[in-house]
């Protein structure tokens, strides 16, 4: 019998029980299957992105929604993923969401949020004014990159530093007002000592305690929430 361990299941597991599996793959490798020989591990793994273009991934462009997003040049500081999303008069902010990268993950999450209605990459006074092109703290950068579906609407889910490890997505965080439509999807909240998983949600232990959801299950619950239009 052979038991898969997907990336999400491993970057859940508790530490102590990390551990123990480590020491046991130890004292099993290289002589074989532990006792009755049967059983095998497989760890499921993310699979980097394939190469891109020497240079570096192009731009993307979505000219429907005046939104281009690039990675910053070589050297540039602060280094991360330029925001650019005019309005209809051609003028517009840009910041930088520091760490993050054009890659695959990223792509699908933002692919989702323009087929849903969440195009919308900065909202009003998020960022602050001073993280904006031409502010005193630009060379900061920010450290998320948030969806909405108007300007003038409050953010409602975001990719951030603080509850994944860029360029990788392993968390997607909503804004708390939409429990009432996170619950039908996916139950009841985890318990603060349970591991994350696909399928359950968590609440945020800091910031502004939103709610963590797996990359997986976005999808679902952005047709919830456009459902409820």
């Amino acid at each position: 019998m052979s038991l898969s361990i997907s990336e999400a299941e491993l970057l859940g597991m508790p530490e102590e029980l990390l551990l123990k599996l480590r020491s046991y793959l130890q004292s099993v490798r290289g002589v074989g299957n532990p006792p009755g020989g049967k059983v095998g591990l497989a760890v499921a793994a993310h699979k980097p992105d394939p190469p891109v273009a020497q240079g570096g991934p192009g731009p993307w462009s979505f000219d429907a929604h005046r939104l281009t997003i690039s990675e910053t040049p070589p050297g540039q500081s602060p280094a991360g993923l330029r925001i650019e999303q005019a309005l209809g008069d051609g003028s517009g902010p840009a910041y930088v969401a520091v760490q993050w990268r054009l890659n695959g993950q990223l792509r699908k999450i933002v692919d989702l949020a323009l087929e849903y209605g969440f195009n919308k990459l900065w909202q009003t006074n998020h960022p602050q004014e001073a993280y904006l092109e031409g502010g005193s703290k630009f060379d900061t950068g920010v450290k998320y990159i948030s969806f909405s579906r108007a300007h003038g609407d409050r953010w409602d889910f975001a990719v951030d530093v603080g509850n994944s490890k860029p360029p990788d997505v392993r968390t997607v965080v909503f804004e708390k007002q939409h429990r009432k439509t996170i619950e039908p999807v996916l139950g009841k909240a985890l318990e603060p000592d349970e591991p994350a998983r696909p399928g359950r949600w968590k609440w945020e232990r800091g910031g502004g305690v939103n709610i963590l959801v797996d990359p997986s299950d976005v999808q679902k619950i952005l047709g919830e929430i456009g459902s409820y239009g």
